[in-house]
C-alpha cells in the first residue's frame, strides 16, 4: 500500500505518452522488479486520481523527508541528478534489451519503459529520504514541441567499448551479424539494381522500338511512320476497351451490392470470439488490421485495460489485432453484475496502424449495453488524433 503522499498534480496541461495500459503502474513495477533493483521500482510514484478526476495524488512506496529537487542546494541536487541518471540509464538499457528480443509484446514493453522516464518538467523530480522518486511520469507538457529528455541528460556518459581483437571481431561477425549494417547493404544493392533497371528500360525504349541518334552519326534503326488510318484504328480499339472496362466496373458494383452482408451485431461478434455478455458490456468494433485499444476507468480509482484486465468488477476479455488480425476486430469489457453508480470514462486509442494505410482515419463503433438497453457511439481516430473519449453513466441497484 502507498506509504508517503508526495504531492498532488492537476491533469490540465499534461499530455500522456503511449497507451493507458503502458502507463499502468503494476506493469512498470513488475517489469522493473523482475529485471532490476528495488531502487528502480521505488523510482515511480503510484498515481491515485481524485474522485472528480481533476487531480492526481502521487504516493511513494518508501518513507522519509519529502523534498523537491529544485529546493535542494547545488551539491545535494547534483548528487540526486547523478543517482537519477544511473537509474534511468539502467531502465533505458533494459528497454533496448527487450526491443531486441523480437516479440511484439516485448517491443511494446520497451516503448513503455522509454515513455515512463519522461516527465513534463524538473518539478516532477522529488527526494524521499535518499531515494529519488518521480511524479507525472509518462507525461509531457500539452504544448507543441514539448521538451523531452529532461531526465536523460542526467545519464552519465558511458565509455565506448574497447575494440575487439581480430579473432574476436571475426567470431562476433560470424555469431551475430550487424543487422543495421546488413539492412543498409541490402538497401544499397536494391538502389543500384533499380537504377540499372531504369537505364536498361530507357535504352530498350530507344533502341528496340525506334532508334538511337548519336551526334555526327547516322541513326541506328528507325521508327516506322504511323499512317493516319492506323492511328484512327488504334483510337477505335482504345475506345472499345474503355467502354468494356466501364461496363465491367458497373457489373462488379452491382454484384458487390448484391453480395454485401448486413452489418453484424456486436454481441454476436463478441460471442463468436469467445467473449462474455453480462449486466454491462462496452464493446469496441472496427474494420482492418489496425490495433485499437479499449480502456475504462472506474469512478473510485483503477482502470481496465490491456495491462490491467480486471478492476471494479469488470474485465477486458477480448483484445484484438495485437499480433494477428481478427476477421471482425472487437474488444469487450464485461461486468457480470451491475457495478456501482457513477461515471465511467471510456477511451479508444489507435496504438498502431499495422498493415493499414498510415495516416488514414480509422472509424469504429462503441456499443454500450446496460441491463439490455443499447447505446451506440461512432468515432474516428487517426495519426494526429489517436485518442477518443466519452463518459458512460452506469447506475447501480
Amino acid at each position: 500500500m502507498p506509504e508517503t503522499l508526495v504531492t498532488r498534480t492537476l491533469a490540465e496541461g499534461l499530455r500522456p505518452l503511449g497507451t493507458a495500459s503502458q502507463r499502468n503502474p503494476a506493469l512498470i513495477t513488475e517489469t522493473l522488479r523482475a529485471h532490476l533493483t528495488p531502487a528502480h521500482v521505488l523510482l515511480f510514484c503510484e498515481p491515485s486520481p481524485t474522485p472528480d478526476g481533476v487531480a492526481t495524488d502521487w504516493y511513494a512506496q518508501c518513507s522519509g523527508a519529502v523534498r523537491q529537487l529544485d529546493s535542494l542546494d547545488d551539491e545535494e541536487a547534483s548528487a540526486v541528478r547523478s543517482r537519477l541518471g544511473e537509474l534511468v540509464g539502467d531502465i533505458l538499457a533494459l528497454a533496448d534489451r527487450l526491443e531486441t528480443a523480437g516479440s511484439q509484446s516485448d517491443q511494446r514493453l520497451a516503448e513503455a519503459l522509454r515513455n515512463v522516464v519522461e516527465v513534463p518538467a524538473s518539478d516532477a523530480i522529488w527526494l524521499i529520504g535518499d531515494q529519488p522518486v518521480l511524479v507525472t511520469w509518462g507525461h509531457t507538457r500539452d504544448i507543441d514541441k514539448a521538451p523531452r529528455g529532461i531526465i536523460r541528460r542526467f545519464i552519465p556518459a558511458r565509455p565506448p567499448p574497447s575494440p575487439p581483437s581480430p579473432s574476436e571481431a571475426v567470431g562476433n561477425v560470424a555469431a551475430a551479424p550487424d543487422r543495421q549494417g546488413s539492412a543498409t547493404d541490402v538497401l544499397w544493392w536494391l538502389g543500384w539494381l533499380l537504377l540499372a533497371g531504369l537505364v536498361f528500360l530507357v535504352f530498350w525504349l530507344l533502341v528496340a522500338p525506334c532508334a538511337v541518334v548519336l551526334p555526327g552519326l547516322a541513326p541506328i534503326g528507325s521508327c516506322p511512320p504511323a499512317s493516319s488510318m492506323a492511328i484512327v484504328e488504334e483510337r477505335d480499339i482504345l475506345d472499345t476497351l474503355e467502354n468494356r472496362v466501364a461496363m465491367l466496373e458497373r457489373e462488379l458494383a452491382l454484384l458487390d451490392g448484391d453480395c454485401r452482408e448486413e452489418p453484424r451485431d456486436a454481441t454476436d461478434t463478441v460471442l463468436e470470439e469467445g467473449g462474455a455478455l453480462g449486466a454491462v458490456n462496452v464493446i469496441l468494433s472496427w474494420q482492418g488490421s489496425a490495433d485499437l485499444d479499449l480502456s475504462l476507468r472506474c469512478p473510485g480509482g483503477g482502470e481496465i485495460n490491456l495491462g490491467n484486465m480486471q478492476a471494479c468488477g469488470g474485465e477486458l476479455d477480448i483484445d484484438a489485432n495485437v499480433s494477428s488480425t481478427l476477421p471482425a476486430p472487437v474488444e469487450n469489457i464485461v461486468f457480470e453484475d451491475m457495478p456501482g453508480t457513477g461515471t465511467y470514462p471510456v477511451e479508444v486509442h489507435l496504438y498502431s496502424y499495422r498493415n493499414d494505410d498510415r495516416g488514414a482515419p480509422k472509424h469504429f463503433t462503441l456499443t454500450v449495453i446496460i441491463d439490455g438497453e443499447e447505446t451506440v457511439h461512432n468515432g474516428t481516430v487517426d495519426g494526429d488524433n489517436a485518442w477518443w473519449r466519452t463518459d458512460v453513466a452506469i447506475g447501480g441497484e
